[in-house]
């Protein structure tokens, strides 16, 4: 069968097929099609924990489709192999009825329900943004269509471009104090679209968060461990990069560790052999923006 989103799906499944009819419509002048419902079960698993009530599925071949959809309650997952356990479920009860197919909706030609019915989904990132005269970030619209990630154009347009100004590629500049709303739309669907609100002040003053991860700052005997760090700003990703060494202050023996820069944002940390004084000091340092980095050379156990 093919899902709305025109995947395949070839998994097993236990079909039971009930139909309710009239009691004869032989004769009749008008009679009356049977109607029905079926219950499917099927492998609950990563394609079919995409099923949602109200979906709609056609089956069969471009000669006759049948199409069926899944019940509002029809959507059952708590078949589960041990009472107290909600995830050990395998398999997924699905109630459907019989349905109409929608040739406006409906791709006829390749057997996929709903294909031409779209919903845009915006998740803006940053959700909204509040800083000081010539910052500059980056906005990703994360456009969804039917759920899943898109990669189709997306214009971009500021109410106040004097104030925040607005790349076509999504690069937003606070140019003075203000704020403006960014709306992001798509060139073809103006009504698909959504916005953001960003203002900025002469005396706005926020500090960068710098991030490191693992952030626990472990490394094992005889284990090697890669460290990424990167700056935040107003809590957006800034393209920051970083200069690391071995901090003046660290006093770790240097044949208990090997030390590596992997790239602008990450480093790695060998612990050849552990050392339980003092821990080791990584430096990142740009311009003014400097974190001491401290690593825990532990033992094995």
């Amino acid at each position: 069968w093919v899902d709305t989103e025109g995947n395949n799906h070839s998994e097993y499944c236990s079909i039971d097929y009930q139909i309710r009819s009239p009691e004869d419509s032989a004769g009749t002048i008008n009679p009356v099609e049977p109607n029905g419902f079926i219950t499917i079960y099927t492998q609950l698993n990563s394609d079919t924990r995409k099923i949602k009530n109200g979906q709609r599925f056609l089956f069969g071949n471009t000669d006759n489709w049948i199409c069926f959809k899944v019940l509002g309650g029809g959507v059952r997952n708590f078949l589960n192999d041990e009472t107290e356990d909600n995830d050990s479920t395998k398999l997924l009860e699905l109630i459907v009825e019989t349905n109409q197919v929608n040739s406006d909706d409906d791709d006829i030609i390749n057997g996929i329900a709903d294909y031409n019915k779209l919903v845009f989904t915006f998740s803006a990132s940053p959700t909204s943004y509040e800083g000081r005269i010539g910052d500059i970030f980056s906005l990703d619209p994360n456009l969804e269509i039917n759920g899943f990630p898109s990669d189709r154009t997306v214009s971009f347009l500021s109410s106040a471009s004097s104030i925040i100004s607005v790349s076509g590629s999504g690069l937003v500049e606070l140019i003075s104090a203000g704020s403006a709303t960014i709306t992001m739309y798509l060139n073809d669907n103006t009504s698909a679209s959504s916005s953001i609100l960003v203002a900025s002040s002469a005396s706005a003053i926020l500090s960068y968060d710098i991030r490191i991860s693992p952030s626990d700052g472990l490394v094992y005997d005889g284990e090697t461990e890669t460290f990424t760090i990167y700056a935040y700003y107003g809590g957006v990703l800034q393209p920051v990069t970083f200069d690391f060494s071995v901090a003046s202050g660290s006093v770790v023996p240097v044949n208990k560790y090997a030390f590596s820069v992997v790239d602008d944002n990450s480093f790695t940390v060998e612990n050849k052999s552990m050392y339980l004084d003092n821990p080791l000091i990584i430096q990142a340092s740009n311009g003014s923006l400097v974190k001491n980095i401290e690593i825990e050379l532990l033992g094995a156990w």
